[in-house]
């Protein structure tokens, strides 16, 4: 089992990167996917939302569900029903059709997969190695994505197939790795948590501490997705070139950042200094954001100022469940579902938040986006450092 659970981590994390690139694959195609099912704006958003909100009310009870039952047979079945769902979409569907695909595709993703995934894959290790975990298992979400990537770019945009191949591809996929799966996790020994109450959870400070840490970051991601519509409205990107520079900084990041900032944490001894690092540097790149002028001439200076966002935010979101036994928390179901619940919540309403500022106030609100990265950065750098001080003392925020 030592021997094989990088492979297993790495199969894991690729598997994950497929599941959740079934619903979101269609921002990367939103006018593809206006044309297919004659949707508006409005509507496209009103889906995502609705993800995010069966998303969001999954989380807690998925931790429930990740105590009762193996992710040998949670996590196969997530797969196995995403493709079933990913199926559907390649019929023409009516909006609330389409609704109810990605309501399911929520219930898969978060109910089934992502409590008991990020479980198994901490259980294979020890505190100690969580950061190198966590970091094999984004670099396997990464393979992934740099393969839509490639079947994007060398197929959808030279219109050699249309967006329905592409779909049933990953569809086809998520259902022949899940039964894979399902056979190859079979003779693996899964290690059970301590069963622990949901309010002696809730009541925790630390669950508090880094389910706030994670809300913060997610606050700074939710911002990156917007960088897109600022390079097409301010500089002039085409659509094509926005997809190419988002699914690069993405999914080649994860591949490559996820890995290197794993191993950094392990090295350090605790994923809390590359928080406080991160945060710190994160207040300066949306500084220069805000400073900068709209100039075409600073093209190059203003891309790479949004690579290094880009590797911030996977630094952060490949770490974050390192806080877990960092805090000296038990690897628990519960807990992990609590924490993402508290964390992610900025998925339910901050498109909301999002296109509310670029309906009012146009590419003025990019200027709103960055000065809410920097109180969130702010605020976190400073959860980070006082965690940071106590944990030293043997008592973080307890």
């Amino acid at each position: 089992m030592k021997k094989n659970r990088w492979i297993i981590i790495i199969a894991l994390g690729m598997a994950s990167g497929l599941t959740f690139l079934l619903p979101f694959y269609f921002k990367y195609l939103f006018v593809e996917f206006q044309d297919k099912y004659l949707i508006s704006s409005d509507n496209f958003e009103q889906i995502y939302i609705a993800y995010g909100l069966v998303a969001l009310v999954s989380y807690i009870p998925s931790g429930f569900l990740a105590e009762r039952y193996s992710p040998k047979k949670l996590i196969p079945l997530s797969l196995i029903i995403s493709g079933v769902a990913g199926l559907f979409t390649t019929f023409n569907l009516t909006f609330l059709q389409l609704t109810a695909v990605f309501m399911v595709f929520a219930v898969s993703n978060i109910l089934l997969f992502w409590v008991s995934s990020i479980k198994f894959i901490l259980s294979l290790g020890n505190k100690f190695e969580s950061g190198r975990i966590l970091g094999v298992f984004e670099g396997g979400k990464g393979i992934s994505g740099v393969i839509f990537t490639l079947l994007y770019f060398f197929f959808i945009v030279p219109e050699r197939v249309g967006i329905n191949f592409i779909i049933l591809v990953y569809s086809i996929l998520n259902i022949l790795i899940g039964i894979y799966l399902g056979w190859w996790l079979m003779n693996i020994e899964i290690k059970r948590s301590t069963p622990l109450k949901v309010k002696k959870i809730i009541r925790s400070k630390k669950v508090w501490a880094i389910g706030g840490l994670i809300f913060l970051n997610y606050i700074l991601y939710s911002n990156m997705v917007y960088t897109n519509n600022y390079l097409y409205d301010l500089y002039r990107f085409s659509r094509v070139e926005v997809v190419f520079f988002a699914c690069v900084r993405i999914y080649f990041f994860k591949m490559i950042v996820g890995p290197l900032s794993g191993y950094f944490v392990d090295k350090l001894g605790s994923a809390l200094k590359l928080f406080i690092l991160t945060f710190f540097i994160y207040i300066f790149t949306s500084i220069i954001y805000i400073s900068t002028p709209s100039n075409l001439e600073l093209i190059l200076f203003i891309m790479l100022n949004t690579l290094v966002i880009a590797i911030l935010s996977t630094v952060f979101n490949t770490i974050f469940f390192a806080l877990i036994p960092e805090f000296d928390l038990p690897i628990n179901s519960k807990i992990i579902g609590v924490v993402s619940a508290i964390g992610f919540l900025p998925d339910l309403f901050y498109p909301i938040i999002g296109k509310n500022l670029i309906n009012t106030y146009g590419n003025m609100a990019y200027k709103y986006f960055f000065l809410l990265n920097i109180t969130a950065a702010i605020v976190g750098l400073g959860v980070s450092i006082y965690s940071y001080r106590y944990r030293e003392k043997g008592s973080v925020v307890v």
